[in-house]
């Protein structure tokens, strides 16, 4: 289920994905991968606002639909990360194939969120968990 934003942001990274010099399995794994992570977080984040709002000012609903909620939010917070290390790989792809011009992490995953609104990923989780 896929709206109009999420298809401008994976087409705007498939040609991304068509700048570099990387084998088309890996492009079409990557874009694959980003489309899925993509979902995951709309998923999740629409199942987080629903139980919020049943949530809110009712201590007995917020006992029942809790753990939940987090499982939502570590949902979205684990979606994040993949697009965070997806950024990389393909920041790495990116020096492989063009040794003089090459973008950031942060560059790339700007240009990403560019089609849509600004994507703010959740602070990485503590390791101790």
């Amino acid at each position: 289920m896929e709206n109009d934003t999420d298809n401008n942001k994976i087409k705007a990274f498939g040609e991304l994905l068509d700048s570099l010099k990387v084998a088309d399995k890996k492009k079409e794994l990557w874009k694959e991968i980003y489309a899925h992570a993509l979902q995951d977080r709309s998923y999740a984040l629409q199942m987080y606002v629903n139980c919020s709002n049943i949530v809110i000012g009712d201590p007995t609903q917020h006992a029942i639909h809790g753990p939940n909620i987090a499982k939502y939010l570590e949902r979205m917070s684990r979606t994040n990360d993949q697009l965070l290390k997806l950024a990389e790989l393909v920041a790495a792809a990116e020096e492989v194939s063009d040794g003089a011009l090459t973008m950031s992490t942060d560059e790339i995953y700007e240009k990403l969120s560019e089609t849509g609104p600004a994507v703010v990923p959740f602070d990485k989780k503590k390791k101790g968990r």
